[in-house]
């Protein structure tokens, strides 16, 4: 459990979502490619047979019909494609689609579980509920990084140890570390960070 928290305290969010956001772009490129070269030459068949078929309907479909006041109208009537007999996919067509969608599921679950334990990592870095957030972002993945971050928003961060308290708080209750203190003119509490005082203006 140690190695894992410190792997996971150490791993690198920017330079990890990177390398899978290009992953991402590399594959929908040679998707592109792949599905272009396997049936960009069937495209133009597939719609000149849907043309001839929509045409033999049209005439085939057309009659008269007399209606009860001795108008004769003239009705279309509708005609399903056969997209069967059009659109034919042999055994390499399955396995092409088959590896694209596989793939694709690959790079998504690579993602989902990488935002997880980035998740994880940034729980145990402030202080905060690691398995409430990280099995949050395990179901709802980026509602649970939002969560997060509001969560932290919520709460000051220690200068020192960099864990979260409450805004109420002066000192640190991880390392003692100040947070706010006190202006020795006016008494107003400032943070520590501040370098005048929002009271009386005083240089820190």
């Amino acid at each position: 459990m140690d190695q894992i928290k410190g792997k996971l305290t150490k791993m690198n969010p920017r330079k990890g979502f990177c390398n899978l956001i290009l992953c991402a772009v590399i594959f929908c490129i040679i998707a592109g490619v792949g599905t272009i070269a396997k049936f960009g030459s069937r495209i133009s068949e597939i719609r000149q047979q849907i043309q001839t078929v929509e045409n033999t309907s049209e005439e085939q479909g057309q009659n008269l019909v007399r209606e009860k006041d001795g108008e004769n109208k003239e009705h279309q009537k509708d005609h399903e494609i056969d997209w069967e007999n059009i659109v034919t996919l042999q055994t390499s067509d399955y396995v092409f689609i088959g590896c694209l969608i596989a793939v694709f599921w690959i790079i998504l679950g690579i993602y989902w579980l990488y935002t997880t334990a980035y998740v994880v990592s940034k729980s145990w870095e402030v202080g905060a509920n690691a398995w409430i957030f990280g099995v949050l972002t395990l179901i709802t993945n980026l509602f649970g990084v939002a969560c997060l971050w509001l969560y932290i928003k919520l709460h000051h961060i220690c200068p020192k140890c960099g864990k979260l308290q409450p805004r109420k708080a002066n000192n640190c209750a991880f390392c003692g570390a100040a947070i706010y203190v006190k202006c020795p003119d006016c008494a107003s509490r400032i943070s520590v960070k501040d370098t005048y005082c929002n009271g009386c203006g005083r240089k820190m």
